[in-house]
């Protein structure tokens, strides 16, 4: 997608500009952005996703970078930084580069060369990575891993990709033994198109709390027929430790149950994606509608051209402050066109 002015779906998403008001635990930024951060700020960035369509090889920034090949819907690079309470300190646990502000970590791994035919094994040996740094820094409870991985509906051997990420990433946890399925980390696993696996996760000293979804079941209690192993991860979880804590929301879909509903209707499913958000807030109290600000949604398009239903029919739903980031990614079903997920900051006062 061109990076004109012209492009009409430029004209449907909010700025990326920094606001007075912004959470203090992230920042949505534009690349230009990034290196306006003040040296208070900086101090204290604890790693950063970055979405572009090509991430380019770049001189080390002196923090973990994740670097995402997904297109940002605005035709601008995209950068989420996630910054600590406290000035950070950064090291490497084999290949993990890790940062961490005494009470959290942020870690970023990458395999830049596995393929949809060996993402099996790629899954299992960067997560037995990722749970051994995160023990030996001395944060042995995962609250919130990205997942990024290559073709993730291709079926390469005849298993799905995706379906194939689950048995490596419930082998390493099961290799581990320390992390039962009520304590699982909340997760999202989107499907690039490019080649690599690339992990970005947070872990803390202190353990989280899980939330669950009356409208969905708990993911890693999925039938058989969505895979052989069902997926590890939480509905969301709620960081503990923090004078400001986040509740960090899961991956959610047009998913009931455990069934996809609505299939081919982009309009139907992003609502019932919301009508989920919706259940999973409403008993701690907390709604997408008012109280935004400290709210950061990452919304994942199949499609690039239903962003001009999709971005309108947010709106409407959610709070004006509430920022949103779009992207294009491939979702875990084929069923499903939309995925969305998010940080809410101010979930410390309600829960």
């Amino acid at each position: 997608m061109p990076e004109s002015p012209a492009n009409p779906l430029r004209a449907l998403l909010p700025s990326f500009a920094r606001r007075p008001d912004a959470a203090g635990t992230w920042r949505l930024l534009a690349d230009r952005e990034l290196g306006r951060l003040d040296n208070a700020e900086r101090r204290r960035i604890l790693g950063v996703l970055r979405y572009s369509d090509h991430p380019d090889p770049a001189p080390d920034p002196g923090f973990p970078l994740c670097p995402v090949p997904l297109h940002p819907l605005d035709g601008q690079a995209a950068s989420v930084v996630l910054l600590g309470q406290e000035p950070t300190k950064r090291w490497r646990v084999g290949d993990a580069d890790c940062c961490s502000d005494g009470q959290t970590l942020f870690g970023v791994i990458v395999d830049d060369t596995a393929t949809a035919e060996r993402i099996q094994g790629a899954t299992r040996r960067l997560y037995q990575t990722l749970l051994r740094a995160a023990a030996e820094a001395g944060y042995p409870h995962l609250c919130r891993i990205w997942n990024y991985l290559p073709d993730i509906n291709a079926e390469p051997g005849g298993l799905e990709v995706y379906q194939a990420f689950s048995i490596g990433r419930r082998a390493a946890l099961d290799d581990w033994g320390l992390i039962a399925d009520g304590a699982l980390p909340a997760a999202c696993a989107i499907g690039t198109r490019h080649p690599g696996l690339r992990l970005a996760f947070l872990a803390a000293r202190e353990a989280a709390s899980t939330l669950s979804n009356v409208r969905q079941h708990e993911a890693y209690r999925y039938p058989p027929e969505y895979g052989p192993k069902s997926p590890a991860f939480s509905r969301a979880v709620l960081m503990a430790g923090n004078a400001r804590r986040c509740l960090h929301v899961s991956g959610t879909s047009s998913i009931h149950g455990y069934r996809t509903v609505h299939e081919g209707n982009l309009r139907r499913q992003l609502e019932e994606t919301l009508d989920n958000l919706a259940a999973l807030l409403a008993p701690r109290g907390l709604s997408l509608r008012e109280r935004g600000s400290g709210t950061l949604l990452t919304v994942y398009l199949r499609h690039a051209e239903d962003l001009a239903v999709a971005e309108p029919l947010l709106a409407a739903r959610v709070a004006p402050e509430i920022k949103r980031l779009f992207l294009q990614g491939d979702i875990c079903r084929r069923s499903l066109l939309v995925e969305i997920e998010g940080i809410m900051e101010h979930a410390v006062s309600a829960v």
